[in-house]
Protein backbone atom coordinates (compact mmCIF):
# COMPACT_ATOMS: atom_id res chain seq x y z
CA UNK A 1 0.00 0.00 0.00
CA UNK A 2 3.05 2.21 0.72
CA UNK A 3 6.66 2.16 -0.61
CA UNK A 4 9.50 4.57 -0.07
CA UNK A 5 12.47 4.28 -1.74
CA UNK A 6 15.72 6.06 -1.06
CA UNK A 7 14.41 8.96 1.03
CA UNK A 8 16.80 11.67 1.20
CA UNK A 9 15.88 14.46 3.40
CA UNK A 10 18.46 17.80 4.02
CA UNK A 11 19.22 20.25 6.30
CA UNK A 12 19.10 24.21 5.11
CA UNK A 13 22.92 23.92 5.15
CA UNK A 14 22.92 20.58 3.00
CA UNK A 15 23.89 18.66 5.58
CA UNK A 16 21.70 14.83 5.10
CA UNK A 17 19.22 14.42 8.54
CA UNK A 18 17.81 10.97 6.28
CA UNK A 19 20.15 8.71 3.71
CA UNK A 20 18.61 6.49 1.53
CA UNK A 21 16.10 5.01 4.19
CA UNK A 22 13.74 3.01 1.81
CA UNK A 23 10.32 1.24 3.42
CA UNK A 24 7.36 -0.83 2.47
CA UNK A 25 4.06 -1.07 4.32
CA UNK A 26 0.95 -3.48 3.11
CA UNK A 27 -3.08 -2.80 4.20
CA UNK A 28 -3.82 -4.57 7.65
CA UNK A 29 0.02 -4.96 9.21
CA UNK A 30 2.23 -2.76 11.34
CA UNK A 31 5.48 -1.50 10.78
CA UNK A 32 7.36 -0.41 13.69
CA UNK A 33 10.24 2.32 13.26
CA UNK A 34 12.61 2.13 16.10
CA UNK A 35 15.83 4.02 17.12
CA UNK A 36 16.97 6.31 19.67
CA UNK A 37 16.11 10.26 19.15
CA UNK A 38 18.15 11.67 16.25
CA UNK A 39 17.71 8.68 13.61
CA UNK A 40 15.48 10.14 11.44
CA UNK A 41 12.33 8.25 12.27
CA UNK A 42 9.75 11.24 12.62
CA UNK A 43 11.62 13.34 9.51
CA UNK A 44 10.75 9.91 7.43
CA UNK A 45 7.20 10.45 8.95
CA UNK A 46 6.81 13.76 8.24
CA UNK A 47 8.18 13.63 4.69
CA UNK A 48 5.76 11.24 3.59
CA UNK A 49 2.77 13.54 4.43
CA UNK A 50 5.22 16.74 3.22
CA UNK A 51 5.21 18.46 6.34
CA UNK A 52 8.73 18.76 6.90
CA UNK A 53 9.94 22.19 9.03
CA UNK A 54 10.80 24.80 7.20
CA UNK A 55 14.36 24.55 5.50
CA UNK A 56 14.05 21.31 5.52
CA UNK A 57 13.63 19.85 2.04
CA UNK A 58 13.25 16.74 0.34
CA UNK A 59 16.17 16.01 -1.61
CA UNK A 60 15.48 12.55 -3.22
CA UNK A 61 13.78 9.71 -3.28
CA UNK A 62 10.14 8.26 -4.37
CA UNK A 63 7.16 7.41 -1.80
CA UNK A 64 4.19 5.88 -3.66
CA UNK A 65 0.50 5.24 -1.93
CA UNK A 66 -1.26 2.59 -4.00
CA UNK A 67 0.30 3.83 -6.92
CA UNK A 68 0.36 7.31 -6.36
CA UNK A 69 3.45 9.26 -6.21
CA UNK A 70 3.26 11.73 -3.23
CA UNK A 71 6.49 13.68 -3.81
CA UNK A 72 4.97 14.61 -7.31
CA UNK A 73 1.38 16.00 -6.37
CA UNK A 74 0.79 19.48 -6.62
CA UNK A 75 0.00 21.06 -3.12
CA UNK A 76 -3.30 21.06 -3.70
CA UNK A 77 -3.82 17.41 -4.44
CA UNK A 78 -1.75 16.67 -1.55
CA UNK A 79 -3.71 19.08 0.86
CA UNK A 80 -6.62 16.54 -0.18
CA UNK A 81 -4.69 13.70 0.59
CA UNK A 82 -3.11 14.71 4.02
CA UNK A 83 -5.47 13.90 7.03
CA UNK A 84 -7.64 11.82 4.53
CA UNK A 85 -5.80 8.55 2.64
CA UNK A 86 -2.61 9.21 4.56
CA UNK A 87 -2.98 10.35 8.45
CA UNK A 88 -0.37 10.94 11.08
CA UNK A 89 -1.40 10.93 15.11
CA UNK A 90 1.59 13.62 16.56
CA UNK A 91 3.46 12.58 19.59
CA UNK A 92 2.21 15.33 21.79
CA UNK A 93 -1.56 15.87 21.51
CA UNK A 94 -1.81 19.14 23.51
CA UNK A 95 -0.13 20.63 21.17
CA UNK A 96 -2.20 19.17 17.99
CA UNK A 97 -5.37 20.01 19.67
CA UNK A 98 -6.72 23.40 18.81
CA UNK A 99 -7.21 24.66 22.77
CA UNK A 100 -10.57 26.84 21.92
CA UNK A 101 -11.97 24.23 20.29
CA UNK A 102 -14.19 21.57 21.63
CA UNK A 103 -13.84 17.70 20.56
CA UNK A 104 -16.58 17.61 18.62
CA UNK A 105 -15.85 21.06 16.74
CA UNK A 106 -12.58 19.35 15.84
CA UNK A 107 -13.80 16.18 14.31
CA UNK A 108 -16.17 17.97 12.65
CA UNK A 109 -14.07 19.86 10.79
CA UNK A 110 -12.07 17.15 9.93
CA UNK A 111 -15.21 15.77 8.91
CA UNK A 112 -16.22 18.62 6.21
CA UNK A 113 -12.69 18.61 4.87
CA UNK A 114 -12.94 15.31 3.41
CA UNK A 115 -16.09 14.38 3.09
CA UNK A 116 -16.69 11.82 5.11
CA UNK A 117 -20.29 10.20 5.99
CA UNK A 118 -19.08 9.36 9.59
CA UNK A 119 -20.25 11.05 12.46
CA UNK A 120 -18.69 12.78 15.72
CA UNK A 121 -20.58 10.36 17.88
CA UNK A 122 -19.69 7.38 15.64
CA UNK A 123 -15.61 8.34 16.18
CA UNK A 124 -15.84 8.58 19.83
CA UNK A 125 -17.30 5.35 20.28
CA UNK A 126 -14.60 3.56 18.06
CA UNK A 127 -12.36 5.20 20.11
CA UNK A 128 -13.61 4.58 23.25
CA UNK A 129 -14.79 8.16 24.31
CA UNK A 130 -18.37 8.86 26.10
CA UNK A 131 -20.95 11.53 24.26
CA UNK A 132 -20.31 13.86 26.70
CA UNK A 133 -16.92 14.33 26.23
CA UNK A 134 -17.90 15.82 22.76
CA UNK A 135 -18.57 18.54 24.36
CA UNK A 136 -15.13 19.09 26.11
CA UNK A 137 -11.97 21.47 25.69
CA UNK A 138 -8.71 19.61 25.38
CA UNK A 139 -7.61 21.31 28.83
CA UNK A 140 -10.20 19.08 30.81
CA UNK A 141 -9.22 15.72 29.49
CA UNK A 142 -6.66 13.62 30.58
CA UNK A 143 -3.56 12.55 28.57
CA UNK A 144 -5.22 9.55 27.65
CA UNK A 145 -8.28 11.22 26.64
CA UNK A 146 -6.21 13.74 24.85
CA UNK A 147 -4.57 10.98 22.70
CA UNK A 148 -8.08 9.10 21.93
CA UNK A 149 -9.59 12.51 20.45
CA UNK A 150 -6.84 13.06 18.16
CA UNK A 151 -7.21 9.32 17.36
CA UNK A 152 -10.67 10.45 16.37
CA UNK A 153 -9.92 13.57 14.90
CA UNK A 154 -7.20 11.30 12.82
CA UNK A 155 -9.80 8.79 11.44
CA UNK A 156 -12.48 11.47 10.51
CA UNK A 157 -10.77 11.07 7.07
CA UNK A 158 -10.98 7.59 6.75
CA UNK A 159 -7.04 7.05 6.10
CA UNK A 160 -5.56 4.00 4.49
CA UNK A 161 -2.69 4.74 6.11
CA UNK A 162 -2.06 5.81 9.52
CA UNK A 163 1.00 6.75 11.15
CA UNK A 164 1.73 7.39 14.93
CA UNK A 165 4.78 9.25 16.39
CA UNK A 166 5.36 8.13 19.94
CA UNK A 167 1.32 7.89 20.93
CA UNK A 168 2.60 6.81 23.91
CA UNK A 169 5.21 8.73 25.56
CA UNK A 170 4.46 9.71 28.94
CA UNK A 171 1.35 8.03 29.75
CA UNK A 172 1.33 5.84 32.61
CA UNK A 173 1.28 2.04 31.74
CA UNK A 174 -2.79 1.08 31.89
CA UNK A 175 -3.53 4.15 29.54
CA UNK A 176 -0.64 3.05 27.45
CA UNK A 177 -1.92 -0.38 27.36
CA UNK A 178 -5.69 0.86 26.24
CA UNK A 179 -3.90 3.53 23.32
CA UNK A 180 -1.85 0.25 21.56
CA UNK A 181 -5.32 -1.90 22.44
CA UNK A 182 -7.29 1.12 20.55
CA UNK A 183 -4.82 1.02 17.53
CA UNK A 184 -4.95 -3.17 17.10
CA UNK A 185 -9.04 -2.52 17.30
CA UNK A 186 -9.08 -0.09 14.74
CA UNK A 187 -6.50 -1.63 12.19
CA UNK A 188 -8.38 -5.19 12.88
CA UNK A 189 -11.76 -3.07 12.10
CA UNK A 190 -10.72 -0.80 9.19
CA UNK A 191 -7.87 -3.05 7.54
CA UNK A 192 -5.71 0.11 8.02
CA UNK A 193 -2.01 0.21 7.42
CA UNK A 194 0.01 0.89 10.45
CA UNK A 195 3.28 2.80 11.01
CA UNK A 196 4.65 3.19 14.00
CA UNK A 197 7.43 5.39 15.79
CA UNK A 198 9.02 4.24 19.09
CA UNK A 199 11.74 3.33 20.95
CA UNK A 200 10.72 1.41 23.34
CA UNK A 201 10.96 -2.18 22.36
CA UNK A 202 8.33 -3.48 24.41
CA UNK A 203 5.78 -1.53 22.50
CA UNK A 204 7.32 -2.88 19.46
CA UNK A 205 6.90 -6.40 20.37
CA UNK A 206 3.39 -6.38 21.24
CA UNK A 207 2.18 -4.14 17.81
CA UNK A 208 4.35 -5.00 15.11
CA UNK A 209 4.23 -6.99 12.46
CA UNK A 210 7.97 -6.01 10.57
CA UNK A 211 10.65 -3.79 12.46
CA UNK A 212 13.08 -1.24 10.80
CA UNK A 213 15.61 0.22 13.07
CA UNK A 214 16.94 3.65 12.16
CA UNK A 215 20.74 4.83 13.01
CA UNK A 216 22.09 8.20 11.56
CA UNK A 217 19.27 8.42 9.38
CA UNK A 218 20.19 5.03 7.17
CA UNK A 219 18.10 1.34 8.16
CA UNK A 220 20.69 -0.65 10.02
CA UNK A 221 18.01 -3.98 9.98
CA UNK A 222 14.84 -4.79 8.74
CA UNK A 223 13.22 -7.80 9.48
CA UNK A 224 9.61 -9.74 10.83
CA UNK A 225 9.47 -8.39 14.57
CA UNK A 226 9.44 -12.19 15.43
CA UNK A 227 12.77 -13.25 13.76
CA UNK A 228 14.31 -9.59 14.97
CA UNK A 229 13.10 -10.20 19.15
CA UNK A 230 13.76 -14.74 18.67
CA UNK A 231 17.50 -13.72 17.60
CA UNK A 232 18.44 -10.46 19.63
CA UNK A 233 19.16 -8.58 16.44
CA UNK A 234 21.74 -8.91 14.30
CA UNK A 235 23.00 -5.84 13.75
CA UNK A 236 25.18 -4.74 17.03
CA UNK A 237 23.11 -1.42 17.47
CA UNK A 238 19.49 -3.63 17.81
CA UNK A 239 21.55 -5.57 20.16
CA UNK A 240 22.86 -2.69 21.77
CA UNK A 241 19.13 -1.31 22.21
CA UNK A 242 18.02 -4.99 23.49
CA UNK A 243 20.63 -4.78 26.17
CA UNK A 244 20.05 -1.43 27.91
CA UNK A 245 15.65 -2.32 27.88
CA UNK A 246 14.96 -2.56 31.13
CA UNK A 247 12.34 -5.57 31.51
CA UNK A 248 10.48 -7.51 34.23
CA UNK A 249 12.60 -10.68 32.95
CA UNK A 250 15.72 -9.31 33.25
CA UNK A 251 15.45 -8.42 37.36
CA UNK A 252 18.51 -8.18 39.34
CA UNK A 253 21.37 -8.25 36.15
CA UNK A 254 23.44 -5.27 35.81
CA UNK A 255 22.09 -2.08 34.34
CA UNK A 256 24.33 -1.91 30.98
CA UNK A 257 24.31 1.35 29.02
CA UNK A 258 25.07 2.59 25.49
CA UNK A 259 28.27 5.12 25.97
CA UNK A 260 27.68 8.38 23.28
CA UNK A 261 25.12 9.42 21.57
CA UNK A 262 23.57 9.14 17.89
CA UNK A 263 26.20 11.68 15.36
CA UNK A 264 24.84 14.46 13.58
CA UNK A 265 25.03 14.79 10.11
CA UNK A 266 28.39 16.33 9.86
CA UNK A 267 29.93 14.03 12.41
CA UNK A 268 29.02 10.68 10.47
CA UNK A 269 31.90 8.50 10.14
CA UNK A 270 33.47 7.71 6.74
CA UNK A 271 32.03 3.95 7.34
CA UNK A 272 30.14 2.09 9.37
CA UNK A 273 27.83 5.36 10.92
CA UNK A 274 27.71 2.90 14.65
CA UNK A 275 31.48 2.14 14.43
CA UNK A 276 32.39 4.55 17.34
CA UNK A 277 30.08 3.10 19.54
CA UNK A 278 30.28 -0.57 18.87
CA UNK A 279 31.63 -3.41 20.88
CA UNK A 280 32.55 -5.64 17.93
CA UNK A 281 34.25 -2.91 15.38
CA UNK A 282 36.92 -3.75 13.41
CA UNK A 283 39.88 -1.89 11.21
CA UNK A 284 37.35 -2.04 8.35
CA UNK A 285 34.62 -0.80 9.40
CA UNK A 286 35.59 2.37 10.20
CA UNK A 287 36.55 2.43 5.76
CA UNK A 288 34.13 0.57 4.12
CA UNK A 289 30.38 2.09 4.02
CA UNK A 290 27.78 -1.42 4.41
CA UNK A 291 25.33 -1.90 2.43
CA UNK A 292 21.67 -2.88 3.69
CA UNK A 293 22.02 -7.20 2.74
CA UNK A 294 19.69 -9.23 4.08
CA UNK A 295 18.33 -6.65 5.78
CA UNK A 296 21.47 -5.89 7.44
CA UNK A 297 23.47 -3.18 7.47
CA UNK A 298 26.63 -4.61 8.88
CA UNK A 299 30.24 -5.91 7.17
CA UNK A 300 30.33 -8.77 9.94
CA UNK A 301 26.60 -9.84 10.59
CA UNK A 302 27.21 -12.94 8.92
CA UNK A 303 30.13 -14.13 11.53
CA UNK A 304 30.46 -14.44 15.22
CA UNK A 305 31.99 -10.88 15.59
CA UNK A 306 28.34 -9.00 15.33
CA UNK A 307 26.47 -11.49 17.52
CA UNK A 308 28.87 -11.09 20.15
CA UNK A 309 26.97 -8.71 23.30
CA UNK A 310 27.25 -5.23 22.28
CA UNK A 311 28.10 -3.60 25.37
CA UNK A 312 30.06 -4.98 28.41
CA UNK A 313 28.98 -5.39 31.59
CA UNK A 314 30.17 -2.62 33.96
CA UNK A 315 30.62 -3.81 37.26
CA UNK A 316 27.99 -2.27 39.48
CA UNK A 317 28.85 -0.60 42.31
CA UNK A 318 29.63 -1.32 45.95
CA UNK A 319 26.87 -0.73 47.96
CA UNK A 320 27.39 0.14 51.75
CA UNK A 321 25.03 -2.45 54.17
CA UNK A 322 25.35 -0.35 57.23
CA UNK A 323 23.69 2.86 55.60
CA UNK A 324 20.52 0.45 54.94
CA UNK A 325 20.48 -0.71 58.91
CA UNK A 326 20.64 2.87 59.94
CA UNK A 327 17.85 4.53 61.35
CA UNK A 328 15.01 6.39 58.46
CA UNK A 329 16.88 9.32 56.98
CA UNK A 330 12.92 10.44 55.91
CA UNK A 331 10.01 9.28 57.44
CA UNK A 332 6.47 10.09 56.83
CA UNK A 333 3.33 9.30 58.73
CA UNK A 334 -0.18 9.82 58.21
CA UNK A 335 0.84 12.54 55.16
CA UNK A 336 -2.69 14.07 53.80
CA UNK A 337 -3.02 16.76 50.87
CA UNK A 338 -6.13 17.73 50.19
CA UNK A 339 -7.20 21.08 47.78
CA UNK A 340 -10.18 22.61 48.01
CA UNK A 341 -12.47 22.81 45.70
CA UNK A 342 -14.03 26.71 45.41
CA UNK A 343 -17.93 27.86 43.94
CA UNK A 344 -19.97 30.99 43.93
CA UNK A 345 -19.29 34.05 43.93
CA UNK A 346 -17.05 34.09 47.27
CA UNK A 347 -15.27 31.17 46.14
CA UNK A 348 -16.29 29.25 49.43
CA UNK A 349 -14.52 26.15 49.50
CA UNK A 350 -17.30 23.21 49.25
CA UNK A 351 -15.65 20.27 49.02
CA UNK A 352 -11.55 18.74 48.67
CA UNK A 353 -9.92 16.84 46.12
CA UNK A 354 -7.93 14.19 48.85
CA UNK A 355 -5.18 13.76 46.48
CA UNK A 356 -2.82 12.26 49.06
CA UNK A 357 -4.13 10.49 51.89
CA UNK A 358 -2.79 8.70 55.30
CA UNK A 359 0.08 8.05 53.32
CA UNK A 360 3.31 6.57 55.75
CA UNK A 361 6.80 5.23 54.37
CA UNK A 362 10.35 5.58 55.90
CA UNK A 363 13.51 5.96 53.76
CA UNK A 364 16.65 5.51 54.25
CA UNK A 365 20.09 6.81 53.22
CA UNK A 366 21.71 5.02 50.23
CA UNK A 367 17.81 3.48 49.32
CA UNK A 368 15.77 4.04 46.60
CA UNK A 369 12.00 3.66 47.00
CA UNK A 370 10.15 3.62 43.70
CA UNK A 371 6.12 5.50 44.16
CA UNK A 372 4.50 3.53 40.93
CA UNK A 373 1.05 3.99 40.05
CA UNK A 374 -1.65 5.69 37.15
CA UNK A 375 -1.71 9.66 36.17
CA UNK A 376 -3.49 11.09 38.93
CA UNK A 377 -2.98 9.09 42.07
CA UNK A 378 -1.14 11.39 43.82
CA UNK A 379 2.90 10.38 43.59
CA UNK A 380 3.70 14.28 42.38
CA UNK A 381 1.48 15.85 44.80
CA UNK A 382 3.15 13.50 47.97
CA UNK A 383 6.42 14.45 46.77
CA UNK A 384 5.80 18.16 46.64
CA UNK A 385 4.22 18.03 49.56
CA UNK A 386 7.81 16.55 50.97
CA UNK A 387 9.48 20.11 49.68
CA UNK A 388 6.68 22.69 50.81
CA UNK A 389 5.73 23.24 47.42
CA UNK A 390 2.60 23.06 47.76
CA UNK A 391 1.09 26.18 48.53
CA UNK A 392 -2.01 26.08 47.09
CA UNK A 393 -3.15 22.73 48.91
CA UNK A 394 -3.77 21.83 52.64
CA UNK A 395 -1.28 19.73 54.05
CA UNK A 396 -1.43 17.37 57.36
CA UNK A 397 1.03 14.75 59.15
CA UNK A 398 4.10 14.05 59.85
CA UNK A 399 7.84 14.16 57.80
CA UNK A 400 10.70 14.17 59.66
CA UNK A 401 14.36 14.80 57.53
CA UNK A 402 16.93 13.58 59.76
CA UNK A 403 16.08 15.54 62.58
CA UNK A 404 13.96 18.55 61.13
CA UNK A 405 10.44 18.72 61.11
CA UNK A 406 9.74 19.99 57.52
CA UNK A 407 5.95 21.12 58.35
CA UNK A 408 6.91 22.97 60.92
CA UNK A 409 9.71 24.47 60.63
CA UNK A 410 10.78 28.22 59.53
CA UNK A 411 14.65 27.09 58.02
CA UNK A 412 13.45 26.60 54.32
CA UNK A 413 16.77 27.12 53.54
CA UNK A 414 18.09 24.16 55.16
CA UNK A 415 15.43 21.73 54.01
CA UNK A 416 16.35 23.10 50.41
CA UNK A 417 20.37 22.85 51.13
CA UNK A 418 18.84 19.08 52.20
CA UNK A 419 16.55 17.78 49.68
CA UNK A 420 16.75 18.46 46.22
CA UNK A 421 13.87 17.44 43.64
CA UNK A 422 14.51 16.80 39.47
CA UNK A 423 11.65 17.49 37.64
CA UNK A 424 10.27 15.42 34.53
CA UNK A 425 10.53 17.95 32.14
CA UNK A 426 14.18 19.50 32.45
CA UNK A 427 13.05 21.76 29.18
CA UNK A 428 10.53 23.10 31.45
CA UNK A 429 12.48 23.38 34.72
CA UNK A 430 15.75 25.06 33.24
CA UNK A 431 15.20 28.73 32.90
CA UNK A 432 16.15 29.28 29.00
CA UNK A 433 17.87 32.94 29.35
CA UNK A 434 20.35 31.89 31.79
CA UNK A 435 23.88 29.86 30.95
CA UNK A 436 24.26 26.65 32.63
CA UNK A 437 26.96 27.92 34.36
CA UNK A 438 24.33 30.52 36.00
CA UNK A 439 21.97 28.28 36.60
CA UNK A 440 24.02 26.00 38.68
CA UNK A 441 25.27 28.84 40.36
CA UNK A 442 22.12 30.13 41.30
CA UNK A 443 21.55 27.34 43.33
CA UNK A 444 25.23 27.55 45.23
CA UNK A 445 24.63 31.21 45.82
CA UNK A 446 20.98 30.61 48.06
CA UNK A 447 21.96 27.47 49.53
CA UNK A 448 25.72 27.43 50.00
CA UNK A 449 26.57 31.11 51.58
CA UNK A 450 30.01 29.28 52.53
CA UNK A 451 31.25 29.05 48.88
CA UNK A 452 33.44 31.84 47.72
CA UNK A 453 33.66 32.50 43.88
CA UNK A 454 36.38 30.27 43.41
CA UNK A 455 34.61 27.41 45.48
CA UNK A 456 31.73 28.24 43.59
CA UNK A 457 33.12 27.39 40.16
CA UNK A 458 34.86 24.87 41.38
CA UNK A 459 32.03 22.81 42.81
CA UNK A 460 30.54 23.69 39.40
CA UNK A 461 33.25 22.28 37.12
CA UNK A 462 33.61 18.85 39.17
CA UNK A 463 29.54 18.29 39.16
CA UNK A 464 29.60 19.01 35.34
CA UNK A 465 32.91 16.60 34.74
CA UNK A 466 30.98 14.01 37.36
CA UNK A 467 27.59 14.15 34.84
CA UNK A 468 29.81 13.82 31.85
CA UNK A 469 29.07 17.07 30.27
CA UNK A 470 32.54 18.77 30.94
CA UNK A 471 33.40 22.31 31.42
CA UNK A 472 32.36 23.83 28.42
CA UNK A 473 28.47 23.18 28.88
CA UNK A 474 28.94 26.45 31.74
CA UNK A 475 28.68 28.99 28.59
CA UNK A 476 26.03 27.12 26.81
CA UNK A 477 22.28 27.95 26.65
CA UNK A 478 19.63 24.87 27.99
CA UNK A 479 18.20 24.97 24.16
CA UNK A 480 21.66 24.14 23.29
CA UNK A 481 21.49 20.10 25.11
CA UNK A 482 19.51 16.89 23.78
CA UNK A 483 17.19 15.73 25.91
CA UNK A 484 19.30 13.38 27.82
CA UNK A 485 21.91 16.54 28.38
CA UNK A 486 19.82 18.85 29.32
CA UNK A 487 17.96 15.84 32.30
CA UNK A 488 21.66 15.40 33.43
CA UNK A 489 21.62 19.11 34.31
CA UNK A 490 18.96 19.35 35.77
CA UNK A 491 20.70 16.07 37.94
CA UNK A 492 24.01 18.59 38.37
CA UNK A 493 22.06 21.83 39.47
CA UNK A 494 20.11 19.29 42.63
CA UNK A 495 23.42 17.72 43.13
CA UNK A 496 25.71 20.91 43.82
CA UNK A 497 24.23 21.82 46.94
CA UNK A 498 24.92 18.55 48.53
CA UNK A 499 21.66 17.28 49.55
CA UNK A 500 20.71 14.14 51.26
CA UNK A 501 17.30 13.22 49.65
CA UNK A 502 17.13 13.62 46.02
CA UNK A 503 13.44 13.36 44.30
CA UNK A 504 12.90 12.25 40.83
CA UNK A 505 9.70 12.52 39.55
CA UNK A 506 9.55 10.81 36.33
CA UNK A 507 12.88 11.57 35.29
CA UNK A 508 13.47 8.72 32.18
CA UNK A 509 9.56 9.07 30.76
CA UNK A 510 10.66 11.50 27.49
CA UNK A 511 13.93 10.02 27.22
CA UNK A 512 14.90 6.73 24.45
CA UNK A 513 15.90 3.37 25.87
CA UNK A 514 19.85 4.51 25.50
CA UNK A 515 19.71 7.93 27.41
CA UNK A 516 17.92 6.44 29.95
CA UNK A 517 20.16 4.22 30.91
CA UNK A 518 23.37 6.27 31.12
CA UNK A 519 21.34 8.42 33.30
CA UNK A 520 20.20 5.54 35.57
CA UNK A 521 24.15 4.48 35.69
CA UNK A 522 24.90 8.18 36.43
CA UNK A 523 22.11 8.19 39.74
CA UNK A 524 23.70 4.57 40.32
CA UNK A 525 27.17 5.48 40.64
CA UNK A 526 26.40 9.13 42.76
CA UNK A 527 24.05 7.17 45.69
CA UNK A 528 27.17 4.82 45.83
CA UNK A 529 29.66 7.34 46.06
CA UNK A 530 27.80 9.77 48.36
CA UNK A 531 24.83 7.77 50.53
CA UNK A 532 22.21 9.48 48.29
CA UNK A 533 18.38 8.57 49.12
CA UNK A 534 16.42 8.61 46.39
CA UNK A 535 12.64 8.79 46.10
CA UNK A 536 11.81 7.36 42.43
CA UNK A 537 8.35 8.44 40.84
CA UNK A 538 7.65 6.15 37.85
CA UNK A 539 5.11 4.32 35.85
CA UNK A 540 7.42 2.41 34.27
CA UNK A 541 7.31 -0.93 36.13
CA UNK A 542 10.59 -2.49 33.94
CA UNK A 543 12.76 0.03 35.29
CA UNK A 544 11.39 -0.24 38.62
CA UNK A 545 12.81 -3.75 38.47
CA UNK A 546 16.18 -2.42 37.50
CA UNK A 547 16.87 0.44 39.70
CA UNK A 548 15.35 0.46 43.22
CA UNK A 549 15.48 -1.19 46.66
CA UNK A 550 11.91 -0.48 47.85
CA UNK A 551 8.76 0.36 46.02
CA UNK A 552 4.99 1.78 46.96
CA UNK A 553 2.50 0.90 45.21
CA UNK A 554 -0.47 4.32 44.99
CA UNK A 555 -3.65 3.85 44.13
CA UNK A 556 -6.30 7.34 44.97
CA UNK A 557 -4.00 8.81 47.48
CA UNK A 558 -2.85 5.97 49.49
CA UNK A 559 -0.63 3.05 49.47
CA UNK A 560 -2.10 -0.03 48.68
CA UNK A 561 0.82 -2.17 48.48
CA UNK A 562 4.59 -1.46 49.91
CA UNK A 563 7.34 -3.58 49.88
CA UNK A 564 10.49 -5.17 48.63
CA UNK A 565 10.73 -4.79 44.62
CA UNK A 566 11.33 -8.26 44.74
CA UNK A 567 8.42 -9.24 46.63
CA UNK A 568 6.20 -6.81 44.90
CA UNK A 569 7.10 -7.79 41.42
CA UNK A 570 7.58 -11.51 41.91
CA UNK A 571 4.54 -12.07 44.41
CA UNK A 572 2.15 -9.06 44.20
CA UNK A 573 -1.06 -9.48 46.43
CA UNK A 574 -2.95 -6.44 45.81
CA UNK A 575 -5.09 -6.50 42.49
CA UNK A 576 -4.04 -3.47 41.30
CA UNK A 577 -0.75 -3.96 41.64
CA UNK A 578 -1.13 -7.36 39.01
CA UNK A 579 -3.16 -5.13 36.66
CA UNK A 580 -0.47 -2.66 36.05
CA UNK A 581 2.12 -5.81 35.76
CA UNK A 582 -0.25 -7.24 33.13
CA UNK A 583 -0.47 -3.98 31.56
CA UNK A 584 3.36 -2.98 31.52
CA UNK A 585 4.89 -3.89 27.98
CA UNK A 586 7.60 -6.45 28.15
CA UNK A 587 10.49 -6.77 25.48
CA UNK A 588 11.91 -10.09 26.52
Amino acid sequence: MLQLQDLVVSLPDGRRAVDGVSLSLEAGRCLVLLGESGCGKSLTALSLLRLLPEGVTLAGGRAELDGQDLFALPEQQMRGLRGGRLAMVFQEPMSSLNPVMTVAAQITEALRAHGSGQTVAGLLNDVGLQPQHAASYPFQLSGGQRQRALIAMMLAGEPQVLIADEPTTALDVSVQAQILRLLRALQAKRGMALMLITHDLGIAREMADTVAVLYAGQVVEISSAADLLASGGRHPYTRALMQVTPSLGRRGQPLLSLPGSVPLSDDWPRGCRFAPRCESVQSQCRDRVPALTEGVRCLYYRSGLAREDSLRCKSEPVRDDSLSRASPLLRVRDLCVHYPIRRGLLQRTVDWVRAVDGVCFDLRAGETLALVGESGCGKSSLARALLRLQPQATVRGEIRLAELDVLRTSHMQSLRRRAQIVFQDPFASLDPRMRVGDILEEGLLALRPDLNSGGRRRQIEQMLDRVGLGHAAMRRYPHAFSGGQRQRIAIARALCVEPQLLILDEPTSALDVSVQAQVLALLRELQSERGLAYLFITHNLPLVGYFVDQVAVMYGGKIVEAGAVETVLNAPQEGYTRELLAAAPRSD
